[in-house]
């Protein structure tokens, strides 16, 4: 008995995990996209500051 309901609860839970996997991902998504347009943001501005900044020599 214990046998039978093992393989479908097996694939409910790993439909039910990759459905939760699915939406923690899309809402994660637009996070992960801001912080990266940030972080090239940022890296641009130092790089344009570090090849005008003339204080060094």
């Amino acid at each position: 008995m214990v046998i039978a309901l093992y393989w479908p609860l097996r694939a409910v839970t790993m439909c039910v995990l990759a459905l939760l996997l699915a939406l923690v991902t899309l809402a994660l998504a637009p996070v992960f996209w801001l912080g990266a347009r940030l972080f090239h943001l940022v890296c641009a501005l130092l790089g344009f500051v570090a090849l005008t900044d003339n204080s060094q020599d």
